[in-house]
């Protein structure tokens, strides 16, 4: 009779800091197996506390942000070592919905999305640590909301199978690396947002950004370029399509020690 809860999206979410495996750790925990964790048709929700996903499983979303009535804003989960999660992440609250164990080398299924308020940003990084997304990263809807975000002094590789994208809120970028190193390897698009100097990537790190794909295109808009190199980063562009509309360059790097590398089609695009 419980079959039905397999296609019924839950709002379930912890009620103690713990562990993902740990069916005390949530909402459900009543009720029968397999049903007292999350399921693949479920949003799952932090409630202020910290939620270590230590073994490969599916739901819908992860989220850190308040649901009325019974569920607070706050908290994070994190992802152990070698754990394969399958979820968008959807920015809530400060100060990111989704981050590694240190040292972890993990995957992600699904997409990363920052939030509507202040440092709601997707997935954030404490420590050295490795991510292999298949998905799409996506920037937040107000100022300086990233769905991918280094502010750390770490050393970080993002694997992503999928398109990095600016979005509408000033400065809200799909992928950002203020300080530390940041390394990512894209196979897919790198598309720039609506709102001011809302870039698909800014790197303001010192890593190297590698975007490749024989049917990737790098896009910037009328508005803003696609990717601001403002570091002494390298930036290595290998695409079928590199497209520069109106007066927007495809990429500024305005700190010239950065190296910026280019093959592919550079096609002047205006409106």
């Amino acid at each position: 009779k419980w079959n039905f809860l397999n296609s019924i999206p839950r709002q379930t979410y912890a009620i103690k800091n713990g562990l993902w495996s740990d069916s005390a750790t949530w909402s459900v925990s009543a009720e029968p197996s397999p049903w007292n964790f999350p399921s693949s048709a479920d949003n799952a929700y932090t409630n202020t506390f910290t939620v270590t996903a230590d073994s490969s499983t599916k739901v819908d979303t992860i989220r850190n942000s308040t649901l009325a009535p019974n569920i607070l804003s706050g908290g994070s989960f994190v992802l152990a070592n070698g754990v394969s999660l399958s979820a968008n992440v959807a920015g809530g609250v400060a100060p990111y919905t989704l981050t590694l164990a240190p040292a972890a080398n993990s995957t992600l299924v699904g997409n990363i999305s920052g939030g509507t308020v202040a440092a709601s940003h997707g997935l954030g990084f404490l420590a050295n640590s490795t991510i292999s997304v298949l998905g799409n990263v996506i920037g937040g809807t107000t100022t300086s909301v990233f769905g991918v975000n280094l502010s750390s002094t770490n050393t970080v590789t993002v694997n992503l199978i999928g398109d990095s994208r600016g979005s509408t809120g000033t400065s809200s970028h799909g992928i950002n690396a203020l300080s530390g190193t940041l390394n990512v390897n894209l196979t897919g698009n790198v598309l720039a947002g609506t709102g001011t100097t809302a870039y698909g990537i800014n790197n303001a790190s010192t890593g190297t950004i590698n975007i490749n794909g024989i049917n990737s295109s790098i896009v910037s808009n009328t508005s803003n370029p696609s990717i601001n190199n403002a570091s002494t980063g390298t930036i290595n562009l290998t695409a079928a399509s590199i497209i520069a509309n109106n007066l927007q360059h495809v990429y500024i790097a305005p700190n010239t020690s950065g190296v910026n590398t280019i093959v592919g089609s550079v096609i002047n695009a205006p409106n």
